[in-house]
């Protein structure tokens, strides 16, 4: 029996991003120090007056690779340090954004299939897990965990259908306290780095 074009662009979609994340990961393990967080504020000042809107994109776009959202919010709070509060809007939303991709990629691109004839004990405690009234709180505790990728929580939570809404919304509440955090205690947070 042959794929159907829809299975085959699924096909497609999913080994062009699992090899970019595998690309991206790559080159995180090889050169750690170019995400960091002076790298990633002097890359940025290379673009002049298109700083704001390479600062959005990035940070916008930055999830679908699964980079972390921490040096882009502490370079954020370095090249606009008189701009916080738009900083952190505009981290919060990028971060809203990546978790909505990542939510709904599960569905498109199938990996789910696989992960749930593989693990479909696992796949089931995370589907009972998420899908309880304290999983809104599970999520938040996940994003407001600094040491943990915010993305994955966001692709599981696709993955097991959990309600779309509870899940953002705990994406929001974990996020905003965290990014509040970095924006707040910037300074002190770049010392221990």
């Amino acid at each position: 029996m042959s794929a159907t074009p829809l299975q085959n662009i699924k096909k497609t979609i999913h080994y062009i991003w699992v090899s970019s994340v595998l690309v991206s990961l790559g080159y995180m393990l090889l050169y750690p120090s170019a995400f960091s967080v002076e790298e990633v504020s002097a890359f940025l000042q290379e673009f002049d007056h298109w700083v704001w809107l390479v600062y959005i994109l990035i940070t916008f776009l930055r999830g679908i690779l699964l980079f972390p959202s921490t040096p882009f919010v502490l370079a954020g709070a370095i090249l606009f340090p008189e701009q916080l509060i738009l900083v952190g809007i505009i981290s919060i939303l990028g971060i809203l954004f990546s978790a909505t991709l990542l939510f709904y990629f599960a569905e498109i691109i199938g990996f789910g299939d696989y992960l749930s004839q593989k693990y479909p004990h696992k796949i089931e405690k995370a589907r009972i897990a998420l899908n309880q009234p304290k999983g809104k709180w599970l999520v938040a505790a996940w994003a407001w965990f600094p040491f943990v990728p915010t993305d994955i929580i966001c692709y599981v939570a696709g993955l097991v259908q959990m309600r779309y809404s509870i899940m953002i919304t705990g994406i929001f509440l974990g996020e905003s306290i965290l990014i509040s955090l970095y924006l707040y205690l910037g300074k002190d947070i770049l010392s221990f780095l």
